[in-house]
């Protein structure tokens, strides 16, 4: 079944029609290293078309899966299978190093750096964040749209407005956005805004909404992520399409100031975080004596700009919180006054993000040491580490022994960190709900140990998966498939209907493939959950099928059999 999902988005009948009376065979040359990516929604996981275009210092080495070079593909089902040339021999001191951009309608263009350490099979996940204030909330967002605020004909502002995101189950963040009566909201020319004014606003909490942020705003111009500890998408337009920028103060002509961390007479931006490490991180450098200040950010998606547009102080909000406010429409300067004039194209948006200062990092590689013990095998593992300014996770495949967190989680290049923080790191079985966690002072530096337990929610499977002609002897494939030719096709799995992550099946799960002129079969060895829904998806370079199978009540054997009209393949007389 993996395999023929595969098979079923190449155009045989186009090829059939070309050749009328000749067999047609798909032989295609074996890949010693397949990579293979999933693209998804970042607030429902779902899969989604994308375009995805290679550069680094490797990108020449890749190729497609009929092993001519590559250097854009499109993943039209969310997934794809792309090589390495076989001369090239990936290791962890000589990793293939690219960058991939992936663009996709109605999402933040998506940059990630990826690493292939060893020769067999690498897999990667590109967590594509959704442009619209009105689509669903990725975890630790918060997003909201008004249009109550009225100017009149000189673009001043009728009457104090608020605008405010509203806290949901998955986060208590919030964004504040107050325009005071008079004020003149300006674009970037100075022009007034006029009439009826839409403000749209997203919160990002400093945990998991980080995940939710597009890459360009947590990477500073050098490439390394900034420290991030909160973060506010700002959009506020008129009917005629005019976009604001700067701001006029209440009294025509005076700017607006900002006193003991009170914006007066311009456009106030409030930015509260709910991360409790976050404001532990806070508490132990007050503790210290420190005034803890922060960078201002400002990304702008429409030309990929993202430049320090102010410094501010950061504050206790509640027990738990930590606050900012920026204020738009004074000289700039410090404590949270926005120099606009360093702010990018704002047609789409300005996301305005904040990262604890230079005194209180550190950056450099992930090469902290993690023991791992109690694993039978090499699992597929999902790593994730959460803390101040990170939060990344990758499925790694694994053994017992010693690695970096740059590898556990496919992290190459520097990292930000905030100092005296606290971070997590959290390992459970890929597909299971069990996970176990450590605590980890610097990832920059030292070692940890972790321990998983040997029993988990998931039994091994002896899948056997095939499709055949109805009769062998007297009916073949109209098109010819060699043996060889399954080394370029990857599946992918998750349980149906949950909302969970894929899971790319590994070539070192599989036992045996096999294709005949009427029969294609493939073995392996899987770890999955008992008597659950399961939905397979296939892939040949970009095209992918997908199907539905339920796995048995207890470990052994699953046999899945899948009919050839099920993936577009005929079969003819001999």
């Amino acid at each position: 079944m993996l395999v023929a999902g595969g098979l079923a988005g190449c155009d045989f009948q186009a090829a059939e029609d070309a050749f009328n009376d000749f067999d047609v065979i798909i032989g295609l040359e074996p890949i010693n290293t397949v990579v293979n990516g999933i693209v998804v929604d970042n607030a429902t996981g779902e899969l989604i078309a994308a375009h995805l275009e290679f550069s680094g210092p490797d990108a020449s080495v890749l190729i497609d899966a009929y092993s001519d070079p590559v250097d854009e593909i499109n993943a039209e089902d969310g997934v794809v299978t792309f090589g390495i040339q076989n001369a090239v021999v990936p290791s962890e001191g000589s990793p293939v190093t690219i960058t991939v951009t992936a663009t996709a309608e109605g999402y933040y263009t998506t940059v990630e750096t990826i690493e292939v350490t060893e020769v067999g099979d690498a897999a990667f996940t590109i967590s594509m964040p959704g442009e619209s204030i009105s689509g669903p909330a990725a975890r630790g967002t918060a997003a909201t749209q008004d249009s109550s605020t009225q100017t009149d004909g000189s673009g001043a502002v009728t009457q104090t407005t608020t605008v405010q995101t509203q806290q949901t189950a998955q986060t208590t963040a919030s964004a504040t956005v107050t325009v005071p009566q008079g004020s003149v909201p300006l674009t970037a020319n100075g022009t007034p805004l006029t009439g009826q004014i839409t403000t749209q606003l997203r919160s990002y909490d400093s945990g998991s909404g980080l995940q939710a942020l597009p890459s360009g705003a947590r990477r500073t111009t050098g490439g390394t992520n900034q420290a991030v500890a909160g973060a506010v998408f700002f959009k506020m337009a008129d009917g005629a399409g005019n976009v604001a920028v700067d701001a006029r103060a209440a009294s025509s002509g005076v700017i607006a100031s900002k006193s003991a961390g009170v914006c007066t007479g311009g456009i106030k931006i409030s930015l509260k975080s709910s991360d409790a490490s976050l404001r532990a991180t806070y508490d132990v450098l007050v503790g210290l004596g420190i005034t803890v200040d922060a960078r201002v950010y400002a990304f702008t998606p429409a030309d990929g700009q993202n430049n320090e547009v102010a410094a501010t102080i950061v504050e206790p909000d509640g027990a738990n919180g930590l606050k900012v406010e920026l204020c738009i429409g004074g000289a700039a300067g410090s404590d949270g006054l926005i120099n606009t004039t360093a702010i990018g194209n704002p047609d789409d948006g300005i996301i305005y993000t904040f990262a604890f200062g230079s005194s209180y990092t550190t950056s450099g590689l992930l090469n902290h040491m993690v023991t791992l013990s109690g694993l039978t095998g090499t699992p597929g593992i999902k790593f994730s580490l959460a803390g101040p300014g990170i939060n990344r996770s990758a499925t790694t495949y694994v053994g017992n022994g010693s690695y970096e967190l740059r590898t556990l989680l496919g992290a190459p290049g520097d990292f930000t960190v905030v100092n005296n923080a606290t971070y997590v790191l959290t390992a459970q079985y890929s597909g299971s709900n069990q996970s176990v966690a450590v605590s980890i002072t610097n990832p920059l530096s030292g070692s940890s140990s972790l321990s998983l337990p040997s029993g988990s929610d998931l039994v091994n499977f002896n899948v056997t998966a095939s499709m055949q002609c109805a009769d062998p002897n007297t009916q073949k494939f109209e098109v010819q498939i060699t043996t060889q030719s399954l080394d370029a096709v990857s599946a992918f799995y998750r349980i149906a209907g949950s909302g969970s992550e894929w899971t790319v099946l590994r070539k070192a799960a599989i036992t045996s493939k096999t294709a005949t002129d009427a029969r294609i079969e493939i073995k392996g060895n899987v770890a999955m959950r008992p008597s659950t829904e399961y939905r397979f998806k296939g892939v040949l370079g970009t095209d992918a099928s997908t199907t539905l199978a339920t796995s048995p009540a207890a470990a052994g054997p699953w046999t899945i059999t899948l009919s050839t009209d099920d993936v577009g393949i005929s079969c003819v007389n001999r």
